[in-house]
């Protein structure tokens, strides 16, 4: 039974299409605490096979460099490729052992000695408010509000700090909970790399049982571009948050600024997050540092502007190349959009997200709709072309014929229309008298 497709053209069709999908949105609508509900089961259900999948999906550019330039005198392609997933697999275990081992010690000390000595830092930086004060009354400024709100803000970081310490070992207790889960994704993501060329195959013979030939040859170009952007974007992501953390390590160093470890991975993670991760992070590192030392919070601030701008105009540039081409109007809408649906990845990936929804606006509806109005144009335009050129045949045929004739009246083959006007007595003229046919 095939689909007559003019149905869709019949008002009632369009009418119950469009009553359905108000009933639907009406249902959505009035029932999205069920719906959250029910989407929350879901995601605790199948979050372990999304992380295997998102894992997998981050170690593939790793896998293919150890296939391609590491294993790549093995005949056998299995045995190379399983070889590449192993070794990556393990590169990326031991790089986070090494990260932790190094950072966790002195991120664990910054923290206590910063908890142990907040109440002395609020002390001291209360005293600089109030020289300050006293520099401001001398010279007839007042900035008495200043320091009021500024005590105040103190005060209220004083009382929330801690309950805010529980959290976080809170949920640092919750993620050692899902650490099964974890292991259990690492292991999925294992047999998913390592039979990732049989599943694909199935994949792919699905898709062409299903679509249409041009269908599918536009899918898996949109598929390829939109693999290539995100891969690049979240490689080139995590490289240069690790190069701004790194000077920003070496420059704390060679300042011998305190707690360097604390606020060089603030501003490496947060480095992460496009527009207003940067913002972030030197805001929360110089806020750490002034209670200590003012001073070092001031060069901090300093080498921090100095780093974003080489960050963003040469930095980032060089590493991310095209998939940067996106306007800044699009790249806010996608971190609003993204942190409201998605949370903190949401933010991350807005980027990636905003670059792929311009390339498929600009090379697929935009170049749609431009093909569809210059073949429309060209239809109207060979239309009127035919229709004028019908015309001028005309005439010319036309033309032709009276010049034709007027030649063969000159002459003598065809008579001229006045000659050619019948009598209309013909009897009286033409008919034969009786009996003349006798003689």
């Amino acid at each position: 039974m095939k689909f007559n497709k003019n149905l869709l053209k019949e008002k009632w069709v369009a009418y119950t299409i469009a009553l359905c999908t108000a009933v639907l949105l009406y249902m959505v609508l009035t029932h999205l605490g069920a719906i959250a509900g029910i989407l929350g089961k879901l995601w605790k259900v199948c979050s372990p096979v999304i992380m295997a999948f998102v894992i997998a999906f981050v170690l593939d550019p790793l896998v293919k460099i150890y296939t391609n330039y590491v294993f790549n005198g093995i005949s056998s392609d299995r045995l190379r490729h399983n070889l590449s997933v192993i070794l990556s697999f393990v590169t990326v275990i031991v790089f986070f052992t090494i990260l932790m081992v190094a950072l966790v010690p002195q991120i664990v000390d910054s923290a206590v000695t910063f908890a142990g000595n907040l109440n002395s830092y609020v002390r001291s930086f209360q005293g600089l408010m109030r020289q300050l004060n006293r520099f401001a009354l001398n010279h007839d400024i007042d900035l008495s509000q200043f320091i009021t709100s500024s005590d105040e803000l103190l005060q209220s970081i004083t009382r929330t700090l801690p309950d805010n310490l529980n959290k976080i070992v809170n949920v640092s207790y919750g993620f050692g909970t899902k650490l099964f889960d974890w292991i259990i994704s690492i292991i999925l993501a294992v047999y998913l790399m390592m039979d990732g060329a049989t599943l694909k195959v199935g994949f792919v013979r699905l898709m062409r049982v299903l679509l249409p030939d041009s269908v599918y040859e536009n899918t898996v170009s949109v598929w390829s571009r939109c693999n290539k952007i995100l891969v690049q974007y979240i490689a080139f992501d995590i490289l240069d948050g690790m190069i701004i953390g790194t000077l920003n390590w070496i420059f704390m160093l060679i300042m011998k600024m305190p707690y360097v470890a604390v606020v060089s991975v603030i501003v490496g993670v947060t480095n992460l997050a496009p527009t207003f991760g940067p913002l972030v992070g030197a805001l929360l590192g110089s806020f750490i540092l002034v209670l200590a030392n003012p001073v070092a919070a001031l060069w901090f601030l300093l080498f921090t502007v100095i780093l974003q701008t080489v960050d963003g105009y040469i930095l980032k540039p060089r590493l991310f190349g095209e998939s940067l081409g996106v306007s800044s109007v699009w790249i806010l809408i996608s971190l609003i959009i993204g942190g409201r649906l998605l949370g903190v990845p949401g933010i991350l990936l807005a980027i990636p997200f905003a670059a792929i929804g311009d390339f498929l606006y600009h090379d697929y509806i935009l170049n749609r709709l431009e093909e569809q109005k210059l073949a429309q144009d060209l239809l109207r335009a060979n239309i009127e072309m035919t229709s004028k050129k019908t015309a001028a045949e005309i005439a010319g045929e036309i033309s032709r014929a009276a010049s034709a004739r007027a030649n063969a009246v000159k002459a003598g083959l065809l008579r001229s229309k006045k000659e050619e006007v019948p009598d209309p007595h013909p009897d009286s003229d033409t008919a034969a008298q009786p009996g003349q046919e006798d003689k």
